[in-house]
């Protein structure tokens, strides 16, 4: 049978009591946004949130072309808004940002097609 789980009071009266000195914007968002640190043997981690349901789904690739079919599978479904981190950058991708791309592409494919 399992037991109720013991009570671990807290500390809000130390917490609220405790002063911290003032810390520059730019200094914060140096060191938290520069600093991940991804494995060698991870090549992107994926995080997709369904705009639908708000459910997040994670996935992480070895291979950039597993991860590119992924990508392609989840926006051609355009109910997936991603992040994606690699080695060196993390990227947001919406589903708007593919929609306007793909009209921009189907437009430039138009214009060509004229033009000849």
């Amino acid at each position: 049978m399992l037991s109720k789980k013991p009570y671990f009071p807290n500390n809000i009266e130390a917490v609220m009591e405790t002063t911290y000195d003032p810390v520059d914007v730019d200094i914060v968002m140096d060191n938290s946004l520069h600093l991940w640190d991804i494995p060698s043997s991870v090549a992107v981690i994926m995080r997709a949130t369904n705009k639908k349901t708000g459910k997040i789904e994670e996935y992480s690739y070895q291979s950039m072309h597993h991860a590119k079919q992924k990508v392609h599978k989840l926006m051609m479904s355009g109910n997936y808004d991603l992040l994606l981190a690699n080695d060196e950058s993390i990227s947001l991708v919406t589903a708007a940002m593919v929609t306007e791309s793909l009209l921009a592409a189907e437009e430039e494919d138009d214009n060509e097609e004229e033009a000849m």
